[in-house]
């Protein structure tokens, strides 16, 4: 499966957890500050992007990096603590604009990235804040925010975790690890999963 295809395929997984959110659910706690409507809101941010900068002039060629490196670079940014206020801003924003039917809302999302993705190249140049990605590495980062968040969201409403597709959960793994070792972290992490040394209290690739 190609990396248009599972993202698209995990798109469209979470449109169906969104839909097993109940009436009463949408105000609980989701993840941090946020309540699940701008949990899901934030998540949504995985959709959008894909059609903003497809839609964005096409960038240069110069420092094309990959989906490792684009995190690395996110954690290791200067202004980190205001870009993680102004996601947590933005959360709460894109969830207020789901409307009084969010699911409806994320499937349409999720129409509009098909179409954008439709005749798109892979290797056709995305430029974002942290670097120029080829389309398929932003997809990767794309496909990471909708598990991730998809199993914050199927903890924070009790929906059943097997509504994340597998796939989408072994591209994330890979992707954290990839992450870890670019951003020099990879020795920690490898012996937590190995059952070595804990990570840290509050420990976070991210």
């Amino acid at each position: 499966m190609n990396e248009t295809d599972l993202f698209l395929r995990c798109a469209r997984a979470y449109v169906e957890l969104v839909r097993a959110v109940g009436p009463a659910d949408w105000t609980r706690p989701g993840l941090g500050e946020w309540d699940v409507r701008a949990l899901v809101g934030h998540t949504t941010r995985a959709l959008t992007t894909v059609v903003e900068y497809l839609a964005g002039a096409a960038p240069d060629s110069a420092d094309v990096i990959t989906a490792p490196e684009y995190f690395a670079r996110f954690v290791a940014s200067d202004d980190k603590a205001a870009a993680d206020e102004a996601v947590a801003v933005r959360g709460h924003l894109a969830g207020t604009e789901l409307g009084v039917d969010p699911a409806l809302a994320v499937s349409s999302l999720v129409s509009e990235a098909e179409r954008a993705l439709a005749g798109a190249r892979p290797q056709q140049l995305v430029a974002t804040r942290f670097g120029t990605l080829r389309l398929e590495e932003y997809l990767r980062t794309r496909t990471f925010e909708l598990v991730v968040h998809g199993l914050d969201l199927v903890r924070a409403v009790g929906a059943p975790a097997d509504l994340v597709p597998r796939d989408g959960v072994a591209a994330a793994l890979g992707l954290a690890a990839q992450t870890a070792a670019a951003s020099g972290r990879g020795p920690a992490v490898l012996a937590a999963l190995t059952g070595r040394t804990p990570l840290p209290d509050g420990f976070s690739l991210l």
